[in-house]
């Protein structure tokens, strides 16, 4: 009776919290993604160790270094799910055949069909029986000929002719606008194919990307003279983590002259405090769960916070229209003449501007 009574109350003690736990979650949903990346700040603090004391740097450049965009054209051909006649939701296909999305700032996809007996279309993405109600409508349109007195075309059967004909009603392709990496569809909108053919059939998309790539932006510190093969220096930026939430992060360098997917360095200023420089940097707020908040935009305001404090740069320019538009036409110039073209040329010192002398220091 007793250990009957003690199993009772054990259940309804774990009931108790996990009602309670509940009630927390319901108001207050920010947790479900809180939590975990608490846990995950502690797992990886813990787990990764302390890098040993670094050597103090001699007299400092801050470097705006960006990896900067051009306008981009993209290509490719994918293959949608063989289907029988019917509206089929296809976006997640689509998304994962063309991973390229996600590396556009800005940009435009163009979907087209290679066929004349199916369609692409843009419509609800929810209700299933929309789909299946779109493919009865379409039939009442243009319905198969079994007695042989609606169509002169029928080389391929009764569903022949009405396959043409809603092909055109409809249309072969889709244009979608792309917003951050993302497809910028509203919240019911889906992508369609729509297959007219009664048997299954297999059909090609080229998809076209047009726009603005989107690189990383963020501030290396390294020594005024860069004559050694070796340059020490530090990298201050914002990235995304595992859970999508954007991190300061401050890295040492070895080599502070090419580190990984840079494309160009624009010196801007002479560093008078680097320690007054790091307080500031370590204080531009970071936003989350803004789409249109990112990397460039950390290193915007925090240009803007450097020239208003006037303490951490001597001689500078800081003015972000000026640095930005000067390292996309920069490196516009650079991959045009081939700069980027091989392993050889990425594995040297990238190009560096001068943005104090308004001159290349390195090609």
């Amino acid at each position: 009776m007793t250990s009957w009574s003690q199993t009772t109350s054990n259940r309804a003690s774990w009931l108790h919290i996990f009602l309670i736990l509940i009630f927390i979650l319901a108001f207050f949903p920010d947790l479900f993604i809180t939590v975990p990346y608490l846990i995950y700040q502690l797992l990886s603090s813990s787990s990764q160790p302390r890098a040993p004391p670094q050597p103090e740097l001699p007299p400092c450049s801050a470097i705006c270094t960006p990896a900067i965009p051009t306008m981009s054209w993209f290509q490719k051909r994918i293959t949608l799910p063989s289907r029988s006649r019917g509206s089929y939701l296809v976006t997640d296909h689509i998304v994962s055949q063309i991973p390229e999305i996600s590396s556009y700032k800005t940009g435009i996809l163009h979907l087209f069909v290679q066929h004349t007996s199916c369609a692409l279309s843009l419509n609800e993405n929810y209700d299933s029986d929309v789909r299946e109600d779109m493919s009865d409508a379409l039939d009442r349109i243009a319905p198969e000929d079994h007695k042989g007195s609606l169509y002169r075309h029928s080389a391929e059967g009764p569903d022949d002719m009405p396959a043409h004909v809603k092909s055109s009603l409809i249309g072969a392709s889709v244009t979608i606008p792309i917003t951050n990496g993302r497809l910028a569809t509203g919240m019911w909108q889906g992508i369609w194919y729509l297959e007219f053919r009664t048997s299954k059939h297999i059909r090609n998309v080229v998809a076209t990307i047009q726009g603005e790539k989107a690189y990383h932006w963020a501030f290396l510190v390294g020594p005024k003279a860069e004559d050694a093969d070796e340059v020490p220096g530090k990298r201050y930026h914002v990235k995304n983590n595992p859970f999508k939430l954007w991190e300061y992060e401050e890295v040492v360098l070895r080599k502070v002259k090419n580190t990984v997917s840079l494309l160009a360095h624009l010196l801007i200023g002479k560093i008078e405090d680097e320690n007054w420089l790091v307080k500031i940097l370590r204080e531009v707020p970071i936003i989350q769960n803004d789409e249109s908040w990112r990397c460039r935009t950390w290193v915007k305001n925090a240009l803007a916070a450097i020239e208003s404090d006037g303490k951490a740069v001597g001689t500078s320019i800081l003015d972000w229209e000026k640095i930005e538009a000067k390292a996309r036409s920069y490196v516009a110039d650079k991959t045009a003449g081939g700069r980027y073209d091989t392993l050889d040329k990425l594995e040297h010192p990238k190009p560096t501007w001068d943005m104090l002398e308004n001159k290349e220091k390195l090609p």
